[in-house]
This record gives C-alpha cells, sequence and structure tokens, in this order.
C-alpha cells in the first residue's frame, strides 16, 4: 500500500470505530426504557438524519476513495453494497433539506438489504469460507482482502458498520418522532 492508502485505511477504520460506538449507543437508545436511555434518544432523535447523512456520505467517500485514488478494484459484493449506500445519501439530503421526518422508513428499507450483503462479504474475508453465491464474475475477487486494520476491519467491514450505524439511526429517528407525536 502507498502513504495516502496507509492513511487512509488508519482515518477511515478509526472512523469505522467511532460509527460503531455511536451505532451501539444509537440502539441503547432506542429500545431503552431507562431515564438515560430516554434522554440519549431525545438527544440524538432530533440529528438521528444529519447522524445518517454524515454516515452514508463517509461511507459512499470512502468506497469512491479506496476505488479511484487507492486503486483497489471492488468485487461484485461491494457493488451491491454501493447499490443500497449511494442512495441514502440523496435520499437524506433531499430530506433534510424538504424537512421529511419520513426518510427513516426509505433509509430502513435501504440499509437492512445492504447490512444482510456485507454481514456475508465480511464473513467470506474473515472466516475464508468458500461463498454460496458465485463471485468475482467481472471484478476482484470477493474474498480479496486489501487490508486488516486493527485485527478485523476490512472494506466490508466498514461497510457492514455503516449499515448498522444508519439503522441505528434510523430507529432512533422513528422512536423519537412517535415520541414528539405523542407530546402533541
Amino acid at each position: 500500500m502507498t502513504g495516502f492508502t496507509e492513511i487512509l485505511t488508519v482515518i477511515l477504520s478509526s472512523l469505522a470505530v467511532i460509527a460503531l460506538l455511536g451505532a451501539l449507543v444509537a440502539f441503547y437508545a432506542a429500545y431503552a426504557r431507562s431515564s438515560i436511555g430516554v434522554r440519549i434518544r431525545e438527544y440524538i432523535g432530533p440529528k438521528s438524519l444529519v447522524l445518517a447523512l454524515l454516515v452514508a456520505a463517509g461511507a459512499a467517500a470512502g468506497s469512491l476513495l479506496y476505488s479511484y485514488a487507492a486503486g483497489f478494484v471492488p468485487c461484485d459484493l461491494c457493488w451491491y453494497q454501493r447499490v443500497f449506500l449511494f442512495p441514502q445519501v440523496v435520499i437524506l439530503a433531499v430530506a433534510l433539506a424538504k424537512g421529511d421526518r419520513g426518510a427513516g422508513r426509505y433509509g430502513l428499507a435501504l440499509s437492512i438489504p445492504g447490512a444482510l450483503i456485507a454481514l456475508y462479504h465480511t464473513y467470506i474475508q474473515l472466516a475464508g469460507s468458500g461463498t454460496l453465491l458465485p463471485c468475482a464474475a467481472a471484478g476482484a475477487a470477493c474474498s480479496k482482502v486489501y487490508f486488516l486494520e486493527w485485527g478485523f476491519i476490512t472494506i466490508p467491514t466498514m461497510s457492514l458498520i455503516a449499515f448498522l450505524a444508519l439503522i441505528a439511526f434510523y430507529l432512533v429517528h422513528g422512536k423519537a418522532s412517535r415520541s414528539i407525536k405523542r407530546l402533541i
């Protein structure tokens, strides 16, 4: 790897760990009934779509940087994950601009299948198991690991973390929206 790619990998891996911690807090806030969980939900809820946009835009930018700046060839599963990730940037930006509070439903519809594909891709890379589906029809092999940062972070792991963070923020958004409707 070049110096640029190494720096990019450290930065994106660090952001992935931060996103994972944010996702864990958001999942807790979405379902906790304790006063702390409710306060976290009330704090994160109004900001959840902005946080989701930051995650989606960051993941999309990282994906493109790895492809075009670092020269990593995306495999078939990478392309499928991009199909579920890239539209979310546009959906979230438009939703925030128009004040559409229902964007979480669309985001969940894209994030759940994206997360399942990323989970499968992570399994292929980290478990080293044979694939159930044909892969590498037109690109890199899905099992190719370009790097392994901090002992568990690969490109599909970053994608999985991004999708989990998006799901968590959408769930918090939905719970916070329902709480606000009950107050009105």
